[in-house]
Protein backbone atom coordinates (compact mmCIF):
# COMPACT_ATOMS: atom_id res chain seq x y z
CA UNK A 1 0.00 0.00 0.00
CA UNK A 2 1.27 3.67 -1.09
CA UNK A 3 0.13 6.53 0.32
CA UNK A 4 0.74 9.78 -1.52
CA UNK A 5 0.59 13.55 -0.70
CA UNK A 6 -0.81 15.54 -3.16
CA UNK A 7 -0.77 19.20 -4.48
CA UNK A 8 -2.01 19.06 -7.98
CA UNK A 9 -3.12 15.38 -9.81
CA UNK A 10 -1.57 16.92 -13.22
CA UNK A 11 1.78 17.68 -12.13
CA UNK A 12 1.80 14.43 -9.85
CA UNK A 13 0.39 12.48 -12.18
CA UNK A 14 3.54 13.34 -14.22
CA UNK A 15 5.78 12.41 -12.06
CA UNK A 16 4.42 9.12 -11.69
CA UNK A 17 2.33 9.13 -8.28
CA UNK A 18 -0.59 8.16 -9.79
CA UNK A 19 0.99 4.84 -11.16
CA UNK A 20 1.89 4.06 -7.44
CA UNK A 21 -0.16 5.32 -5.19
CA UNK A 22 -3.39 3.35 -3.62
CA UNK A 23 -4.46 6.64 -1.50
CA UNK A 24 -4.20 9.64 -1.74
CA UNK A 25 -4.84 12.79 0.88
CA UNK A 26 -5.76 16.10 1.00
CA UNK A 27 -5.13 18.86 1.57
CA UNK A 28 -1.60 18.82 1.02
CA UNK A 29 0.42 19.94 4.06
CA UNK A 30 3.92 20.54 3.03
CA UNK A 31 3.98 21.32 -0.80
CA UNK A 32 6.19 23.28 -3.39
CA UNK A 33 3.96 26.46 -4.97
CA UNK A 34 4.81 27.17 -8.69
CA UNK A 35 5.57 30.59 -9.27
CA UNK A 36 5.74 33.07 -12.30
CA UNK A 37 8.53 34.98 -12.69
CA UNK A 38 9.59 37.80 -15.18
CA UNK A 39 12.93 39.02 -14.70
CA UNK A 40 13.28 42.89 -16.10
CA UNK A 41 16.37 45.02 -16.35
CA UNK A 42 15.35 47.51 -13.71
CA UNK A 43 17.21 50.68 -15.53
CA UNK A 44 15.68 49.26 -19.13
CA UNK A 45 11.89 49.35 -16.88
CA UNK A 46 12.67 52.58 -15.40
CA UNK A 47 12.99 54.07 -18.54
CA UNK A 48 9.68 52.76 -19.69
CA UNK A 49 6.90 55.25 -19.68
CA UNK A 50 3.90 54.65 -17.23
CA UNK A 51 1.64 53.53 -19.66
CA UNK A 52 3.95 51.10 -21.29
CA UNK A 53 5.36 49.49 -17.65
CA UNK A 54 1.56 49.00 -17.34
CA UNK A 55 1.03 47.02 -20.75
CA UNK A 56 4.10 45.07 -19.71
CA UNK A 57 2.50 44.03 -16.16
CA UNK A 58 -0.73 43.35 -17.74
CA UNK A 59 0.73 41.33 -20.62
CA UNK A 60 2.85 39.17 -17.56
CA UNK A 61 -0.61 38.50 -15.54
CA UNK A 62 -2.85 37.84 -18.84
CA UNK A 63 -0.09 35.28 -19.70
CA UNK A 64 -0.61 33.57 -16.36
CA UNK A 65 -4.31 33.37 -16.88
CA UNK A 66 -4.46 30.44 -18.75
CA UNK A 67 -1.67 28.12 -17.23
CA UNK A 68 -3.20 28.16 -13.84
CA UNK A 69 -6.49 27.62 -15.52
CA UNK A 70 -4.67 24.75 -17.31
CA UNK A 71 -3.15 23.22 -14.09
CA UNK A 72 -6.75 23.69 -12.41
CA UNK A 73 -8.61 21.84 -15.00
CA UNK A 74 -6.29 19.43 -15.91
CA UNK A 75 -5.55 18.18 -12.27
CA UNK A 76 -9.85 17.92 -12.15
CA UNK A 77 -9.74 16.06 -15.11
CA UNK A 78 -7.25 13.56 -13.76
CA UNK A 79 -9.53 13.74 -10.76
CA UNK A 80 -12.63 12.59 -12.68
CA UNK A 81 -10.38 9.70 -14.83
CA UNK A 82 -8.93 8.46 -11.80
CA UNK A 83 -11.96 8.17 -9.27
CA UNK A 84 -13.87 6.60 -12.53
CA UNK A 85 -10.90 4.05 -12.69
CA UNK A 86 -11.20 3.19 -8.78
CA UNK A 87 -7.39 2.18 -8.38
CA UNK A 88 -6.82 5.50 -6.41
CA UNK A 89 -8.77 6.13 -3.28
CA UNK A 90 -8.94 10.18 -2.07
CA UNK A 91 -8.94 10.73 1.31
CA UNK A 92 -9.62 14.60 2.81
CA UNK A 93 -7.70 14.68 6.13
CA UNK A 94 -9.76 16.38 8.36
CA UNK A 95 -9.65 20.27 10.24
CA UNK A 96 -8.18 18.18 13.33
CA UNK A 97 -5.50 16.12 11.96
CA UNK A 98 -4.23 19.07 10.07
CA UNK A 99 -3.53 20.95 12.93
CA UNK A 100 -1.94 18.21 14.68
CA UNK A 101 0.60 17.89 11.78
CA UNK A 102 0.63 21.69 11.75
CA UNK A 103 2.01 21.58 15.56
CA UNK A 104 4.53 19.37 14.49
CA UNK A 105 5.89 21.40 11.73
CA UNK A 106 6.05 24.15 14.09
CA UNK A 107 8.38 22.41 15.95
CA UNK A 108 10.75 21.42 12.92
CA UNK A 109 9.98 25.26 11.82
CA UNK A 110 11.57 26.42 14.99
CA UNK A 111 14.74 24.31 14.51
CA UNK A 112 15.02 25.41 11.34
CA UNK A 113 14.71 28.88 12.66
CA UNK A 114 17.31 28.50 15.68
CA UNK A 115 19.82 27.17 13.22
CA UNK A 116 21.05 30.07 10.75
CA UNK A 117 20.55 33.69 10.29
CA UNK A 118 19.67 33.39 6.79
CA UNK A 119 16.83 30.67 7.64
CA UNK A 120 15.51 33.16 10.59
CA UNK A 121 15.45 36.38 8.16
CA UNK A 122 13.61 33.66 5.54
CA UNK A 123 11.43 32.67 8.15
CA UNK A 124 10.47 36.39 9.88
CA UNK A 125 9.45 37.25 6.13
CA UNK A 126 7.30 34.16 5.78
CA UNK A 127 5.55 34.51 9.24
CA UNK A 128 4.88 38.45 8.46
CA UNK A 129 3.80 37.58 5.11
CA UNK A 130 1.10 35.09 6.69
CA UNK A 131 -0.05 37.29 9.48
CA UNK A 132 -0.61 40.12 6.57
CA UNK A 133 -2.30 37.70 4.18
CA UNK A 134 -4.40 34.92 6.37
CA UNK A 135 -6.91 37.17 7.66
CA UNK A 136 -7.55 39.14 4.39
CA UNK A 137 -7.44 35.51 2.67
CA UNK A 138 -10.45 34.34 5.17
CA UNK A 139 -12.52 37.56 4.58
CA UNK A 140 -12.79 37.45 0.86
CA UNK A 141 -12.41 33.52 0.39
CA UNK A 142 -15.06 32.57 -2.42
CA UNK A 143 -18.76 32.75 -1.66
CA UNK A 144 -19.03 28.89 -2.28
CA UNK A 145 -16.27 27.75 -0.51
CA UNK A 146 -18.46 26.25 2.22
CA UNK A 147 -21.39 24.67 0.09
CA UNK A 148 -21.74 21.70 -1.27
CA UNK A 149 -20.94 20.72 -4.76
CA UNK A 150 -24.44 21.26 -5.69
CA UNK A 151 -25.32 24.33 -3.89
CA UNK A 152 -22.02 25.95 -5.64
CA UNK A 153 -23.40 24.43 -9.22
CA UNK A 154 -26.46 26.02 -8.47
CA UNK A 155 -30.02 25.77 -10.03
CA UNK A 156 -28.98 25.71 -14.03
CA UNK A 157 -26.79 22.33 -12.97
CA UNK A 158 -30.18 20.48 -11.66
CA UNK A 159 -29.81 17.71 -13.68
CA UNK A 160 -26.22 17.43 -13.28
CA UNK A 161 -24.37 14.49 -12.57
CA UNK A 162 -22.37 14.69 -10.11
CA UNK A 163 -19.24 11.98 -8.84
Amino acid sequence: MYIAEFGSLLYNEGLGLTDIADYVYWPDFWNVQTTATIVVNLDAWNGLPEDMQKIVEMCARANEVPYYTKYIYGSAEIYKELKQEGDITFVRLPAEDMAEIRQAMDEVEQEDYDQSSLTSEYYDLYWAFKQLYYPYREMTKWWGECGSVEEQLGVLAEGAVID
